[in-house]
């Protein structure tokens, strides 16, 4: 026998035993029901074949509002009863306080790459979440909202001279590329007090952060190197990191870079940020696990004095009583950019597919936003009700988070079901915003149900729509979202009219990683109204 006979044989013995020696779990949640796990993967080849959304829906049809899936060996229970997700991320938050999220998570991450990716805010446990969400809830503010406004309106402007042009030519656009560029300028200037320079003519080549964003929205989908460390026995998993990082592949090689390009970034920003503070410099930090780009755009940039850097830079790790690590307040300036540019243009992505399906609702937002002469401000956000309910339509039927997690930090009651410590559970937000029991005609996109009516009719009391999350881990930033978007679409509506392309997919497909996302974006014609 050869020695890569041997290798071989010896590697498929290590996932049977691991497969096998879960034979414990497996009997403690042999009493929910879900789908028959398929060795080696568990339920994961039906979550790649279907993406996660039309796999949770489809579960929660055949099995029930509690039930459970299999990713690789570890069981995840599947909720989608609007009174047990209250009981889990209220009621009893205590007992559901941690985020289970591997894409972020990432085990194929080691030394300070992997604490960087731990101490994003979305995924922080303990104590240091509480003091990254102290320390950012300043951003989000009422008084900062208020001043946000003109920034939005700015950026609007840009995207707006952008449009024309692309109506003139008559050629068709991903509408997604755009927006997304305007909503990552919003961010930069909210978050950092500073202009990205993001917004760029459609023939030009992508800058530095949306390239990254970009790159990782589209990679983050578990890899076979991810799902095998997934699989593998802990003692192996050091092996399979090594062998991910010698040979990654296109897509992996490519989320490594972008991740090494946005805590460039980041460590620019904070080595800037301390040098206006008279702090000690970073350049010598052994958090630095990346190479150094010398021709960072961003090198010189210094972000305003009551922005989210210097913000972080004053508070302290409440579990610790010491400041924050340099290490953390990137991870959460990474956080910021990435969401800055996938949420918020992937909502008014969908709005403009919608609308564009359906010219009466087109007609009716148009109407209403030419009744209102000038540039939308944040008290004046009420005069626009149409507009908000078409927003909340769209996030109803395509929730750009169309799962979040929990994970039970002792062991609790979950319905009439008791799980141990350590038991991951995934809310199914896209089950939720499409079950009729909840919603009258729930598949349509009737944004006149939103109107004079804050939950949207929804049947279940309110507690069905969840487009940003539930519980004190609600998306900190959802009301700067909303804001952004209601200000875009009004000023988008005043100008144009969107026509979908001929080459726009029908029914939209769509794709999950951490957003779920149009898989080939929008493409439309941009009309000019005047």
């Amino acid at each position: 026998m050869d020695l890569n006979t041997i290798v071989v044989c010896v590697a498929i013995s290590f996932v049977v035993a691991s497969y096998c020696g879960n034979w414990l779990t497996r009997w403690k949640f042999r009493h929910i029901p879900g789908p028959t796990p398929q060795f080696p993967l568990g339920n994961m080849k039906t979550v790649r074949q279907k993406q996660i959304f039309q796999a949770q829906k489809d579960w929660s049809s055949e099995y029930g509002d509690i039930s459970k899936f299999w990713m690789v060996r570890k069981p995840i229970l599947l909720i989608t009863d609007p009174k047990v997700v209250q009981q889990v991320t209220i009621k009893q938050f205590s007992h559901f306080r941690e985020t289970f999220m591997p894409i972020m998570d990432n085990p194929l991450l080691s030394g300070a790459a992997s604490e960087g990716a731990k101490s994003m805010m979305i995924v922080a446990k303990g104590q240091l979440w509480g003091s990254l969400r102290a320390g950012a809830q300043p951003m989000f503010h009422s008084a900062n909202l208020s001043t946000y406004a003109g920034t939005i309106n700015k950026a609007v402007d840009a995207l707006i001279a952008k449009l024309h042009a692309i109506a003139i030519s008559g050629k068709e656009v991903n509408i997604f590329q755009p927006l997304g560029q305007m909503t990552l300028q919003v961010t930069g200037i909210a978050a950092f007090g500073l202009d990205l320079e993001c917004q760029r003519d459609i023939s030009e080549e992508e800058g530095m952060l949306v390239s990254a964003a970009k790159t990782v929205f589209a990679s983050s989908a578990p890899s076979l190197w991810m799902l095998a460390a997934m699989l593998a026995p802990p003692p192996l998993v050091p092996l399979i990191r090594g062998l991910a990082s010698a040979f990654p592949g296109k897509t992996l090689s490519g989320l490594f870079q972008a991740y090494e390009a946005l805590y460039d970034v980041s460590a620019c920003l904070i080595q800037n940020t301390k040098r206006k503070m008279n702090k000690d410099d970073i350049s010598s930090s052994s958090w630095l696990w990346f190479k150094r780009n010398p021709n960072n755009p961003y090198k010189d940039a210094i972000p305003s004095e009551n922005s989210i850097i210097p913000t972080l830079l004053r508070a302290n790790n409440k579990s610790t009583g010491v400041p924050l690590s340099d290490l953390q307040i990137a991870a959460q300036t990474n956080l910021i950019i990435l969401a800055g540019y996938e949420t918020t243009a992937v909502a008014l992505t969908y709005c403009i597919y919608l609308l564009s399906k359906h010219p009466q609702a087109q007609e009716r937002l148009i109407k209403e936003a030419d009744a209102f002469k000038g540039q939308p401000s944040y008290e004046q956000l009420d005069q626009f009700p149409y507009a908000a309910a078409v927003l909340s339509e769209a996030l109803r039927l395509f929730p750009p988070a169309s799962v979040f997690s929990r994970e039970a930090t002792q062991d609790a009651q979950v319905g009439p079901y008791r799980v141990p410590k350590g038991t991951a559970l995934h809310i199914s937000v896209y089950t939720l915003h499409h079950d009729e029991r909840w919603w009258l005609d729930a598949e349509a996109f009737k944004p006149e149900r939103w109107i004079g009516d804050k939950t949207g009719g929804d049947r279940s009391g309110g507690l069905a729509y969840l487009p940003f999350g539930s519980g004190p881990k609600m998306c900190i930033g959802y009301k700067l979202a909303l804001e952004e978007a209601i200000i875009a679409l009004v000023r988008l509506y005043q100008q144009f009219t969107f026509r979908l392309s001929e080459s726009c997919t029908e029914p939209l497909s769509l794709r999950q990683s951490i957003t779920m996302s149009p898989k080939e974006g929008v493409p439309v014609y941009v009309t000019g109204r005047h």
